[in-house]
C-alpha cells in the first residue's frame, strides 16, 4: 500500500478516497484527564540555545500570538526514535512512527493525509488492512480517533497503542490476524494537530482548535488568553473572595490544604434547585484581565 518514487524514496500523498470510505463501525477516543495531571511541571524551552523559545500560532487575533515553550518531561521519550508509551507523543513523533510502521509492514498499512488543519498541518490518518485478502474499501470497518479536543492527549495514545498492538500481533494472535484480514481499521491519532501541538508545548490550554474566537460575545478575537503568571509551565485557576454568599465558589471543605475549591453551596434554590449556586468566591483563569472586562 506504500506510494513510491523512483530510487527507493518515499511519498505520502493525500487520498481523498479514504477520507470518504464508508465507515461501519466508529469509535472516538477522546477520554479528558485533568489538564495538570497529563502534564507535569517543565521548564522554559530555548535555554542554552535548544530550539525556539516561542510557539507562534496562526490567524489574525486581537490578543497574544506567541508563547512561550516549556519542555515537559511528560513529552519526552525515553529513547528518541524508539516505540514507548511512557510519555505522550507530538503531531510530528506520531507522524515519524506511522510512517516507519507503514515501512516495516507494506502489504498491512499505509499513511496518507486527509485534510489540512486551520494553520496547515497534514491530518495523517493510517489504513490498516490485508490487500491480499481483498480491499479495503470492501470490508466492514472500524475507525478509531484521539486528539479531536485539544489537550486529550490520553485519546492520541490510546489510538497509537491500538496501533502497536495490532501491528506487533499480528500473525501470532489468531483474533487479531483473523481482524486484520477480514475487516479494515482506520486510525487518526492526531484530528486536532494545531491544538495539540499548543497543549503539548505551551502552558496554553484549550478545547477546541486555534482558530480565532470570540468566546465572550465582546466583538474580540482571542483578546484575553491565559497567562502563565508564575512562570511554573501552567495556566491553572485563579479565586477571589468576594463575601459570604456573593460569589458562585467554596472552599471545599473536606481539603485541609485550603485550595481545593468546590462549585458553591447551592443556597438560595441552589445548583440542585436550578438556581445559581453562592459562595465565597469567584474564579478566573490565571492571567492579567487585558480587555478589563472582569474576566
Amino acid at each position: 500500500m506504500v506510494s513510491r518514487e523512483p530510487a527507493g524514496t518515499r511519498k505520502f500523498v493525500p487520498h481523498p478516497r479514504r477520507a470518504l470510505a464508508f465507515l461501519a463501525g466508529v469509535a472516538l477516543v477522546c477520554s479528558p484527564l485533568a489538564l495538570d495531571a497529563q502534564r507535569g511541571g517543565g521548564q522554559r524551552a530555548g535555554a542554552g540555545g535548544r530550539g525556539p523559545q516561542v510557539h507562534s500560532v496562526g490567524g489574525v487575533r486581537d490578543g497574544a500570538s506567541f508563547f512561550p515553550k516549556v519542555d515537559y518531561p511528560q513529552t519526552r521519550p525515553l529513547k528518541p526514535g524508539e516505540v514507548d508509551f511512557k510519555h505522550f507523543h507530538t503531531p510530528e513523533e506520531s507522524l515519524s512512527l506511522m510512517q516507519a510502521w507503514e515501512k516495516k509492514y507494506p502489504d498491512l498499512v499505509e499513511v496518507y493525509s486527509v485534510g489540512k488543519s486551520f494553520e496547515g498541518r497534514d491530518i495523517w490518518q493510517m489504513t490498516i488492512a490485508n490487500e491480499k485478502t481483498g480491499r479495503d474499501t470492501d470490508k466492514p470497518a472500524f475507525f478509531i480517533e484521539g486528539g479531536r479536543h485539544a489537550g486529550e492527549s490520553s485519546g492520541s495514545e490510546a489510538t497509537l497503542y491500538f496501533i502497536h498492538h495490532v501491528l506487533s500481533n499480528y500473525g501470532t494472535d489468531p483474533e487479531i490476524t483473523k481482524l486484520v484480514d477480514t475487516r479494515t481499521l482506520y486510525c487518526k491519532p492526531h484530528n486536532n494537530p494545531d491544538g495539540n501541538t499548543l497543549y503539548l508545548t505551551t502552558a496554553q490550554t484549550l478545547r477546541s482548535t486555534v482558530r480565532p474566537n470570540d468566546d465572550d460575545g465582546d466583538g474580540l478575537l482571542d483578546e484575553d488568553p491565559g497567562d502563565d503568571l508564575d512562570g511554573d509551565g501552567f495556566v491553572r485557576q485563579m479565586r477571589k473572595y468576594v463575601g459570604s454568599g456573593k460569589g458562585t465558589a467554596s472552599k471545599d471543605p473536606n481539603d485541609p490544604s485550603g485550595r481545593l475549591m468546590g462549585g458553591g453551596r447551592g443556597g438560595g434554590g441552589g445548583a440542585r434547585g436550578g438556581g445559581a449556586p453562592t459562595g465565597d468566591y469567584v474564579t478566573y483563569g490565571e492571567g492579567i484581565d487585558n480587555d478589563g472586562d472582569g474576566r
